[in-house]
């Protein structure tokens, strides 16, 4: 199995340690168990379906619909955290090497159309940031 270098596994104590909200702590343990260590894409992938389901409005028990334009880390939040899995056709992945994610909610029957969203990690606009970095919805 794949470990983080001691380099990583520093970075992601770090970062840890600054988490100070307590479902953000929750949803880490979920996934970490899931994936097999803390890696800055599942980061990121859990704080980007965080972002959908405020901007989409997503309530417990809803099925969202998830496209991963990335193969590594990423995907995991949402197969653990939300149920969208490639089995159950929730969950599909389009390796263009992007950290971006496009999430929709179910539509009703009979609708011809349904909100959604794409989240992209933009790494121009994160150059020289010390932080977390700017994820950026798109309507």
């Amino acid at each position: 199995m794949h470990k983080n270098s001691n380099e990583e596994k520093h970075q992601m104590e770090t970062i840890l340690k600054q988490v100070k909200d307590p479902e953000l702590l929750s949803q880490i343990e979920k996934v970490v168990p899931f994936h097999g260590f803390l890696t800055s894409g599942a980061l990121i992938g859990i704080q980007m379906l965080n972002i959908a389901r405020r901007e989409l409005d997503v309530r417990e028990g809803e099925r969202i619909y998830v496209t991963c334009e990335t193969k590594s880390c990423m995907p995991d939040p949402f197969q653990i955290l939300a149920g969208a899995t490639i089995g159950n056709n929730g969950l599909k992945i389009m390796n263009y090497g992007k950290m971006a994610v496009t999430v929709n909610k179910q539509a009703p029957e009979g609708a011809k159309s349904i909100k959604g969203i794409r989240i992209i990690l933009d790494p121009e606009k994160n150059e020289g940031l010390s932080q977390t970095p700017r994820l950026v919805p798109e309507h």
